[in-house]
């Protein structure tokens, strides 16, 4: 859903920018915003309040569901950042700066694999890190 809004998005202000129709473009922008913003948490909400029926309808046998559910929970919090993230990625490569994109994808890999690393690895969290 988030790289749905954000290639939609990013077409839409590429193309408002080389109009130089910068109003266009702020609009694109608020709006994509705003709709990443409800998605996610309307998506966390939806893994928080029904996690459980969509493991099960996805396959999640009784020996998984516990440790999935609480895996899903944690990504469900996270989710309304996830789609903003997205947004905001596309639309700064929208924009001409492909470079910094990339930059803060490859710092929030860096990140994640240092944090799983971490919380994982030598603190033992399981599922939970």
């Amino acid at each position: 859903l988030g790289i749905l809004v954000s290639v939609g998005a990013s077409s839409l202000v590429s193309r408002s920018l080389g109009r130089r129709e910068m109003e266009l473009s702020e609009n694109v922008l608020s709006n994509a915003f705003v709709l990443a913003i409800i998605a996610g948490f309307s998506l966390a909400l939806s893994g928080l309040f029904f996690g459980k029926h969509f493991l099960r309808l996805f396959g999640a046998s009784e020996n998984v569901l516990g440790e999935a559910l609480v895996y899903l929970r944690i990504i469900a919090l996270g989710m309304p950042f996830l789609l903003v993230n997205f947004v905001l990625n596309g639309l700064i490569r929208a924009e001409g700066a492909p470079r910094w994109a990339m930059g803060t994808m490859l710092i929030g890999t860096l990140t994640n694999i240092f944090l799983d690393w971490l919380f994982i690895a030598r603190m033992g969290w399981g599922v939970r890190g």
